[in-house]
């Protein structure tokens, strides 16, 4: 066409800014989680195991115990499948994250509205989606696993799928914990953590019986 090498680049500039543009519109979640994971490998290295019990597809319910306001994204970093996950409202609503937070598809909670969060839940399990629960109900204080309750039981109520347990370790002792002192095992800068996740079960299994097996993991991870 008789362009020019100068003409050719500005040319070549503009189409890669703009498809960049569109990319990360339409791909804003990807986007963020790809700068939120560059900036957290600076500072945790993250063991993962059992990583290929997780199906690509259908229905999943995870279980874990609950040490940090971070685990939800600790627990996300590897799994190609976008979750939801069970939030405070509180900080659902908090300015500036809410429109974030909505975009995930994160499930707000509180006491007062804990039925429409087990309900939002259940429709996405009916969707053969991937959603997050604390049965703990919240942070622990101790480190150690705490009452699991009953809620999640609701959203599983009526469904098929399968619910993956998982146990992190590691994390306790963080600035994101309730710890008061700080402890923890490093490797350089960085906090070692390690979630461990078992082989999937009957999305039917009552709380007891979930609690039991995340309490397994923890005793094997420490005989190890």
């Amino acid at each position: 066409m008789g362009l020019n090498s100068y003409t050719l680049f500005i040319g070549l500039f503009v189409v890669a800014l703009l498809s960049g543009i569109y990319l990360i519109r339409v791909e804003l979640i990807m986007f963020l989680w790809l700068f939120i994971e560059m900036l957290f490998k600076m500072r945790y290295k993250v063991v993962y195991k059992g990583l290929e019990h997780i199906p690509g597809e259908g229905a999943v319910l995870l279980l874990g115990n609950h040490i940090s306001w971070i685990d939800w994204i600790l627990v996300q970093f590897p799994i190609q499948r976008r979750m939801h996950f069970m939030m405070e409202r509180s900080i659902y609503n908090w300015p500036g994250f809410h429109a974030l937070w909505k975009l995930g598809g994160a499930i707000p909670m509180s006491s007062r509205a804990s039925k429409d969060a087990f309900a939002q839940a259940r429709t996405y399990i009916q969707e053969k989606r991937l959603v997050t629960i604390y049965p703990e109900g919240g942070i622990s204080h101790s480190g150690e696993i705490g009452k699991f309750y009953r809620g999640f039981e609701m959203v599983t109520r009526g469904g098929e799928g399968h619910i993956i347990p998982y146990y992190i370790d590691g994390m306790y002792g963080s600035i994101f914990s309730r710890s008061k002192k700080h402890a923890g095992k490093y490797s350089g800068f960085r906090r070692v953590v390690t979630i461990t996740y078992t082989e999937p079960i009957p999305i039917h299994r009552t709380a007891d019986e979930v609690k039991v097996l995340i309490k397994s993991i923890k005793e094997n991870n420490v005989t190890q």
